[in-house]
C-alpha cells in the first residue's frame, strides 16, 4: 500500500495511514484476535479443534504495537471463546469454554480468575458502560447471562431465553440511554434490556431483498448504529433506536462469503451517518449510508477494532489506522484552503520565491476575511496533529511558525503545548510504544499513558512524557512515583544473584535524580516477592527508623534486627514495640537470652514498665533473673539509664496531646532526668521555653476559649493571635524571644492579606533594622495577596539585584531580564527565562529569548 492512501466515500475523505511496519510475519488465520485500544497491543491464539488434546493445546502470544513479540504462554485452562482488553488498563481478559474468566498482564501472569457462568458458555461480547465493559454471555443451551461490570461476578444478571432456539446472531446496542441485548433468528429482531427490567420485544427485519436469516450483527463502539450481512449477500447498516434498515447493498454477485467480521467508524456521523468496515480476508469494504463504497486491499489475514476517533487494522505484517480526514488537515492538504496557502507562501519564501509574499498578503488582507491568517496557523496546526509522519508534522508546524510571526491575534501558549504534545507522540509512537492518535492521547490523558507505559516496563518512555509535558507542576509526586515502581519492577525480575547490584542501582539512581522515595516499599516489594536478603539490604537503605523497624518485624519475625534498628533510633517506643514483639513471638528462654545479648533493651524495657506498666516489672521479677540482668546494666551506666528516662517522659509529653497537666508533668520529669544525666544546658533550656509556652497558652485560652492552642507550636500560636490580639501576640514574641524578622513576615503577610496597606507601611517603618524585610519579600507579600498594583508601588525603593527580585516576585519575568541585562549578569537573565518556562508563561520566555539569546 502507499504509506498514506486517500480514498474518497461520497462526502467524506478516508485516510489510511501506517502506524507500524513488523519486521516478521504474524499468523492471524484461525485465531482468536483481541486488540487493546488506545495502545496498539494485540493478542492472538490460535482456535483450538474439537477435540482437545495435549498436542492441539493453543499458545496465547500478546505482542507489541510494533509486531514484536511481548510475551508467551502455553495455554492450559478451558477452550477460549472470547479474548478482549480492558478499557482503562492493557489486561487481556479471557473467557473460557467451562465459564471462567481469568485476567492475565502483558507479561501473562495471572491475576484473578472466576466462575461467570455455571453452563458451558457458546459465545461472549463486552459492551461499553460509563466507566468500564460490561460482558454479555450465551450459554449452549441458548440462555444470557450479563455482567455489568465483567469483573464483578456476584452481580451477574441471568436474563434466560430470550426465544426458543440459539439465536442466529446477536450483539448489545444502546438505545435511549440504555443497552439491550439485540438477536436475530430467521425474520425477526428480539430485544431485551441488559438489566433485565423490560420483556422481549419483537421486531420484523425490514430488508427489500430475499432472505432467510442474518448472518452477522456488529454494534458500533457508543452502540448507537449497527452493521450486518444477511445469508443473502446484503450489508446492513441500521439504526440501534428504531432497529430501521438506513442502508443496504447487495454484494453478493462479487463476494459469495460473508465478511469475517465488521466494524463501524462512527466519526462525524451526526452529520454525514456511519461507515461500515467490512473486512474479508485480504480486503476491507467500506460503505456508507448513501451506498458509496471504497475498497482497501489488505494483502493478508487481518483483524479490525473500532476506536473512537477511526477503526485500528492489524494485519501479517503491519498495523494501521483508518480514519475519516479531518476539516483542518483537508484545508491544509488542498490547493485553496488557507492552510495550504500559509504553507506554500513560506515554503516560497524560504526558496526566495517572491510569489511566497503575494500569498502571505492575501493572507494578511482584512478585506478576505474567508482566508485569514489565524484560520491558516490553527489549520496548520491541528493539521499537524493528525499526522503520523514526522516530515509532514514539521511541514505543517514550521509554517504555523511562520505564521505567528506576523500576528498577534493568536495565543503561542497553543503552538506551544501542540509541539510538546507532538514530541511526545512521536517518542511514545517509537518502538516499542504505544501506536496512537493525538484523539486516544486526549481521551488517556498524560497520566493515563504514564501508566499504560509503566505497566510494560517502558519507564524511560514515562520520564520523557513527564519532562516534555511538565508533568510534576501538576503532578509533584510523579517522580517519585515513577522511580518507587521502576524500582520495584527491578527487585520483582532480577535474579538471587544480582541482589547487591539491584540494591546499588537503586541506591545510585535516587541520588542522581535527587529524589526522595520510600525504600520501604520497595524492600516490601522484595520481601513479597520471596527475596528475603533483598529486602533486608533495601531496608537499611532509608533513613526513618519507624518505619525501618516495623517492616523489619514482618520480614524477620524473631525481631532481634528490628531491636538493633531500634536502640540505633533511641526511640523508646520503638525498642519497647520491638521487644513486646520478641516476647509475644518467643519462648521465655529465648526472650531471656535476648534480654542478656542487648542489655541496653533491657534497661529501656525496665525503665518504661517502671513509667508504665509495673504488673509486666512484677512479672519479670517473678519470671527469674531478668531483674538482675537490667539493673546490673543500669547500675553500670546510670547515665544512659537517666537518658533513657528523660526520652520515655519526652515522648509521654508528645502523647498527651491537648492535656496539659500530663505534658507539664512529663516535661518535668524530662527535666530531672536530663540534670541528672549530667547534659548540656540547651535541652534544659528547650524543655523549659517549651514548659513557658504552654503555660501561656493556658492563659490565652481564658480569653479565647474556641482556639484550642494547647500544644500547638509557638508559630501556629502566633499565627492564631494576631488577628485577634496583636498587642499581646508582640508580648508573647518578645518575651520568649520568638524570631523577629520571621515574627515581622508574619504581622505582614496577616496586614496584606487583609488589604491594610498603610498599617503595613506604618509597621514596616517602626521595624528595627535586624527585623526588616527587603523590599522584594514586601513586593512578594503582597503580590501574593492578590494585589499586583498595590506590589508595584514598592519598586522604586528596590536597586541592583533586589530589583530583579521585585519584578520576578510579580512575575514580570521580561523586566527582571531587562534589569538583570542593565546589571551585566547573564546567568541572571538565563534564570528568569528558566523561571518563565518553568512558570508556564512562554509568550515572556520567548520575548527574553528573541532579547539576550546570543
Amino acid at each position: 500500500m502507499n504509506e498514506d492512501d486517500w480514498k474518497p466515500l461520497g462526502q467524506r475523505e478516508i485516510r489510511r495511514q501506517r502506524l507500524k511496519s513488523f519486521s516478521r510475519k504474524i499468523d492471524l488465520r484461525a485465531c482468536h484476535t483481541a486488540i487493546c485500544s488506545c495502545s496498539g497491543v494485540f493478542a492472538t491464539s490460535e482456535i483450538e479443534p474439537d477435540t482437545i488434546t495435549l498436542a492441539t493445546r493453543p499458545n496465547v502470544r500478546i505482542f507489541n504495537p510494533n509486531g514484536t513479540l511481548l510475551s508467551e504462554d502455553g495455554w492450559k485452562s478451558g477452550r477460549i471463546v472470547y479474548m478482549f482488553f480492558a478499557v482503562d488498563l492493557e489486561l487481556l481478559n479471557i473467557v473460557t469454554e467451562d465459564g471462567k474468566l481469568l485476567q492475565f498482564d502483558l507479561g501473562m501472569k495471572l491475576l484473578t480468575s472466576f466462575s461467570v457462568s455455571s453452563e458451558q458458555i457458546l459465545e461472549a461480547e463486552t459492551f461499553r458502560t460509563e466507566n468500564t465493559l460490561g460482558l454479555v454471555i450465551l450459554t449452549m443451551n441458548g440462555n444470557f447471562s450479563i455482567l455489568p461490570n465483567y469483573e464483578n461476578s456476584l452481580k451477574r444478571l441471568d436474563i434466560g431465553p430470550i426465544m426458543q432456539d440459539v439465536p442466529d446472531c446477536w450483539t448489545v446496542i444502546s438505545s435511549k440511554n440504555r443497552n439491550y441485548i439485540l438477536s436475530a433468528t430467521k425474520a425477526n429482531f428480539y430485544t431485551v434490556a441488559v438489566d433485565g427490567t423490560s420483556r422481549v420485544e419483537v421486531h420484523p427485519i425490514n430488508i427489500s431483498k430475499t432472505f432467510n436469516k442474518l448472518m452477522q450483527l456488529t454494534s458500533s463502539l457508543c452502540g448507537n448504529y449497527c452493521a450486518g450481512t444477511t445469508d443473502s449477500g446484503i450489508q446492513l447498516i441500521l439504526s440501534s433506536k428504531t432497529l430501521e434498515v438506513i442502508t443496504e447493498l447487495n454484494t453478493a454477485a462479487k463476494i459469495k462469503s460473508p465478511p469475517i467480521s465488521a466494524a463501524l467508524l462512527t466519526q462525524r456521523s451526526e452529520s454525514l451517518g456511519p461507515v461500515a468496515a467490512l473486512l474479508w480476508t485480504e480486503f476491507l469494504v467500506l460503505l456508507d449510508t448513501d451506498k458509496n463504497w471504497a475498497i482497501y486491499d489488505l494483502e493478508s489475514f487481518s483483524a479490525i477494532l473500532e476506536e473512537k476517533d477511526g477503526i485500528r487494522i492489524i494485519g501479517s505484517r503491519f498495523q494501521d489506522f483508518l480514519t475519516s480526514v479531518s476539516e483542518s488537515t483537508k484545508q491544509a492538504s488542498s490547493t485553496t484552503g488557507a492552510g495550504a496557502m500559509l504553507v506554500d507562501g513560506y515554503e516560497m519564501i524560504a526558496a526566495n520565491n517572491e510569489r511566497g509574499e503575494e500569498i502571505i498578503a492575501v493572507l494578511r488582507d482584512e478585506n478576505s476575511p474567508e482566508c485569514t491568517l489565524v484560520d491558516a496557523i490553527e489549520q496548520c496546526i491541528s493539521a499537524a496533529t493528525h499526522e503520523f509522519d514526522p516530515a509532514l508534522q514539521k511541514k505543517y508546524l514550521k509554517a504555523a511558525s511562520f505564521g505567528l510571526v506576523l500576528t498577534e491575534d493568536f495565543d503561542p501558549n497553543v503552538f506551544a503545548n501542540t509541539n510538546r504534545i507532538m514530541r511526545v507522540l512521536n517518542q511514545l509512537r517509537s518502538a516499542p510504544g504505544l501506536a496512537i492518535s493525538i484523539d486516544q492521547f486526549r481521551e488517556l490523558g498524560p497520566m493515563g499513558v504514564v501508566g499504560r507505559l509503566q505497566s510494560r516496563g517502558l519507564y524511560q518512555l514515562c520520564w520523557t512524557v513527564m519532562d516534555y509535558l511538565q508533568l510534576e507542576r501538576k503532578f509533584p509526586n510523579i517522580k517519585k512515583d515513577l522511580l518507587t515502581s521502576w524500582a520495584r519492577t527491578l527487585v520483582r525480575d532480577c535474579e538471587e544473584h544480582e541482589y547487591d547490584k539491584v540494591t546499588r542501582k537503586i541506591s545510585s539512581k535516587v541520588d542522581q535524580l535527587k529524589c526522595s522515595v520510600s525504600f520501604i516499599d520497595i524492600a516490601r516489594e522484595a520481601s513479597r516477592s520471596g527475596k528475603k536478603e533483598l529486602g533486608l539490604s533495601l531496608v537499611d537503605l532509608e533513613t526513618r527508623f519507624r518505619p525501618r523497624v516495623e517492616l523489619l518485624l514482618e520480614i524477620s519475625p524473631k525481631g532481634e534486627r528490628a531491636l538493633e534498628c531500634a536502640l540505633e533510633s533511641r526511640d523508646p517506643d520503638l525498642i519497647y514495640l520491638c521487644l513486646l514483639h520478641i516476647h509475644a513471638k518467643r519462648p521465655k528462654d529465648e526472650y531471656s537470652q535476648v534480654l542478656k545479648k542487648y542489655p541496653a533493651a533491657a534497661a529501656q524495657y525496665a525503665i518504661y514498665c517502671k513509667e508504665h506498666n509495673k504488673r509486666m516489672l512484677e512479672e519479670l521479677q517473678v519470671s527469674g533473673n531478668y531483674l538482675f540482668i537490667i539493673f546490673e546494666h543500669l547500675s553500670k551506666d546510670p547515665t544512659e539509664h537517666s537518658l533513657y528516662l528523660a526520652m520515655g517522659h519526652l515522648s509521654s509529653a508528645k502523647e498527651a496531646k491537648a492535656d496539659l497537666d500530663r505534658k507539664i508533668a512529663s516535661l518535668e520529669g524530662a527535666e530531672r532526668s536530663l540534670k541528672m544525666a549530667g547534659v548540656d544546658d540547651n535541652a534544659l533550656v528547650n524543655i523549659a521555653i517549651q514548659k513557658q509556652i504552654l503555660m501561656v497558652q493556658k492563659e490565652l485560652e481564658k480569653t479565647h476559649q474556641h482556639l484550642n492552642l494547647i500544644g500547638k507550636p509557638l508559630k501556629t500560636t502566633l499565627e492564631m493571635l494576631i488577628p485577634l490580639d496583636q498587642a499581646a501576640a508582640d508580648k508573647i514574641a518578645r518575651e520568649l524571644k520568638f524570631n523577629e524578622k520571621f515574627y515581622t513576615r508574619m504581622k505582614a503577610v496577616f496586614l496584606a492579606s487583609n488589604a491594610k496597606y498603610e498599617e503595613l507601611d506604618k509597621m514596616l517603618s517602626k521595624t528595627k533594622r535586624n527585623a526588616s524585610l527587603a523590599p522584594d519579600q514586601i513586593i512578594k507579600i503582597i503580590n501574593d495577596s492578590g494585589n499586583k498594583p498595590e506590589a508595584e508601588k514598592w519598586l522604586p525603593r528596590c536597586q541592583g539585584r533586589t530589583k530583579v527580585k521585585a519584578h520576578i516576585n510579580l512575575k514580570d519575568f521580561v523586566q527582571a531580564a531587562t534589569v538583570a541585562h542593565q546589571l551585566g549578569d547573564f546567568d541572571l537573565i538565563a534564570k528568569c527565562h528558566k523561571l518563565a518556562q518553568q512558570a508556564g508563561d512562554t509568550a515572556q520566555a520567548n520575548e527574553i529569548t528573541s532579547r539576550y539569546a546570543s
